[in-house]
């Protein structure tokens, strides 16, 4: 019999009835993804129910590339479920493509104030910390 090896987390079982949004949301917090990144998928879930289920539709949608979308549908089956089993109770699919869309402007307004605010100091100050960098979740390339 094979086992597990160590050290290899559990994945949650998958389901076979629908979801609501919210717990669709947990359930990929529980798979240690940050809130942007849960956001992130949920808002795939919505594109991906919208454009009749297929990563082609998902991709001639502008939604996100090939690449990305194929990660978003991982990290949904890693959770335990099938993004087309999501049912929008708590919020809509615009809700969560929405929140995707001002947490990414928040992170850019951010890290433009903390780069104006680095400039601004003296150039020894400026040498001894690092100029910020953008935040990790910025440098995602969705477009492929």
């Amino acid at each position: 019999m094979k086992t597990r090896p160590p050290g290899r987390p559990r994945q949650l079982p998958v389901r076979t009835e629908p979801l609501s949004d919210v717990d669709a949301f947990w359930r990929l917090k529980a798979i240690r993804l940050n809130s942007f990144q849960a956001m992130r998928v949920m808002a795939f879930c919505s594109v991906w129910q919208a454009g009749a289920g297929s990563v082609d539709e998902v991709v001639s949608s502008g939604h996100c590339g090939r690449r990305t979308a194929f990660s978003r549908l991982a990290s949904c089956r890693r959770a335990g479920f099938e993004p087309e089993l999501v049912q929008f109770r708590i919020n809509t699919g615009e809700f969560w493509e929405a929140e995707e869309r001002e947490m990414i402007r928040l992170l850019e307004r951010d890290y433009r104030e903390d780069l104006a605010r680095w400039s601004e100091r003296p150039w020894p100050v400026r040498w001894a910390f690092p100029e910020p960098r953008p935040h990790g979740d910025l440098r995602e390339r969705t477009d492929e």
